[in-house]
């Protein structure tokens, strides 16, 4: 588990790779049930809340039925301001 300077996650948090592509800023809060699908980087500015069951997601998938055969998948990074509040239940994605 990594420390990080006055941020606080309520349990069950969950990511896809640890959280080894989260970069959290200073005194980030988030209620219980946050997802973070970082396939790629997600980057969160200081003094950021996030309400219960937020998930934020990298991964995106090709629109094209082809391309979804071939097994394609896309990841772009997310980054997340200082100062924000994403309410309870949000999804955050990349379209592509």
């Amino acid at each position: 588990m990594w420390i990080i300077v006055g941020c606080y996650l309520e349990p069950p948090f969950h990511s896809t790779f640890g959280g080894s592509h989260c970069h959290f800023g200073k005194y980030i809060y988030a209620n219980f049930g946050l997802t973070l699908v970082d396939d790629t980087h997600i980057y969160v500015g200081d003094y950021t809340m996030f309400g219960p069951h937020v998930t934020v997601a990298t991964a995106g998938h090709p629109i094209c039925p082809e391309l979804r055969e071939k097994v394609y998948q896309y990841n772009m990074p997310v980054h997340i301001g200082r100062n924000c509040w994403i309410g309870a239940g949000v999804l955050i994605n990349k379209l592509f």
